[in-house]
């Protein structure tokens, strides 16, 4: 969506966030149908009583939880991860950068995380997740944990 917007003139490159993505899209809603219509991922979604589940069949972990490309990544593995984080404002908007790290779990897929440079950490449900998760567009480090094949001298 973000890349079609861009195309179009809608919002410059420069602008383009989570927010201003959002902003647009309630300024024009007669515009919806046609953006929505050129979404690269198509997500379908139940009703869940315990959370949301991920492509492991597991209900995710907010801040543990990843979504990796599995034909790149082992399913369910562990892995160490290190990148920044936002601190953000009432609005939403980042105040500033934190270092972070954590030991998170390959749960879960999408649509458009393919390939060995892209994965997805899963920031949660409700107001305040959804504005880190769309705050988050980070470079950082990923580290499986995986047992050594052979001899185990």
């Amino acid at each position: 969506m973000a890349r079609y917007l861009r195309e179009t003139g809608r919002i410059s490159a420069a602008e383009i966030s989570y927010r201003s993505i959002k902003r647009y899209l309630r300024e024009h809603p007669e515009e919806l149908p046609e953006i929505l219509g050129h979404n690269e991922s198509f997500i379908f979604f139940r009703e869940v009583t315990e959370g949301p589940v991920g492509s492991l069949g597991e209900i995710l972990t907010a801040g543990r939880s990843i979504a990796t490309d599995a034909a790149v990544f082992p399913r369910g593995a562990l892995a160490f991860m290190r990148a920044r984080k936002p601190k953000l404002d009432r609005d939403g908007g980042v105040e500033s950068w934190t270092p972070f790290s954590r030991f998170v779990v390959s749960q879960d897929a999408g649509g458009v995380i393919k390939g060995p440079g892209r994965v997805d950490l899963f920031c949660g449900s409700g107001t305040q997740a959804e504005m880190l998760a769309g705050s988050l567009a980070e470079r950082g480090e990923l580290y499986f944990l995986v047992k050594k094949r052979g001899n185990s001298r």
